[in-house]
């Protein structure tokens, strides 16, 4: 009886599987990329894979839900390594809120040690698609300032070969940025190549490296005349 009143003055919370965060197993095949980032590493997806054979999954997949769809929001290296040893499923944090998944989303590429700048760049346009935010309102939701908003902004100039091949290099943010001023895309390409053939990363020699494409194009004209 005694428990009965218990019971009733003090009802106790049911665990749903609605719960925030719940763990459970998902198909690889159902789970999609809340926000497409850089191009994976094929050595780094060995290693973690090695790694994942061992010990299994350590960090469940963060994943958000709207009932439909499983939209992944970090951890594509893990999935990718599940895959490659030919796992079917992998476990994982399950979200249905929203304003989790943003936050969830924007901690995992700005608390990293040195962010991405296209996956800031991808994260503003995420934040633009999906609330219509101001640059300035974004900025503040980030953290950062609204100058490099607008310096951020500029990478959209860059084709999916160049990020691709910038993403190999060792550039800084300010030296991509220099890239992204570059309105001829002629010169901004041969910059870009130039780079990646001399395996080496030039920061804060961009101008350097513009004057002498631009340079050898003249003596090239010359020539011909």
């Amino acid at each position: 009886m005694l428990d009965n009143i218990k019971y009733r003055m003090f009802p106790q919370k049911k665990m749903s599987k609605e719960t925030e965060g719940y763990l459970r197993q998902i198909d690889i095949d159902k789970l999609e990329p809340l926000m497409i980032r850089r191009e994976l590493s094929e050595k780094d997806i060995i290693k973690l894979a090695d790694s994942i054979c061992k010990s299994g999954v350590l960090f469940p997949i963060p994943v958000f839900t709207d009932g439909k769809t499983y939209k992944y929001i970090s951890g594509s290296r893990r999935i990718a390594a599940c895959m490659l040893l030919g796992r079917k499923n992998i476990i994982c944090h399950v979200y249905t809120s929203s304003e989790t998944r943003d936050k969830l989303l924007i901690a995992s590429i700005m608390h990293e040690k040195t962010p991405n700048p296209f996956d800031i760049y991808s994260l503003i346009c995420y934040c633009q698609d999906k609330h219509m935010l101001t640059y300035a309102e974004i900025a503040q939701k980030l953290g950062i300032t609204p100058s490099r908003v607008n310096e951020l902004v500029k990478l959209e100039k860059f084709s999916f070969e160049e990020r691709r091949i910038i993403n190999r290099l060792n550039l800084t943010e300010d030296a991509i940025i220099e890239l992204a001023k570059l309105n001829d895309n002629e010169t901004r390409n041969a910059v870009i190549m130039r780079l990646y053939e001399e395996n080496t990363s030039k920061n804060g020699k961009i101008h350097k490296i513009v004057r002498q494409i631009r340079t050898e194009r003249i003596a090239e004209r010359s020539n011909c005349a």
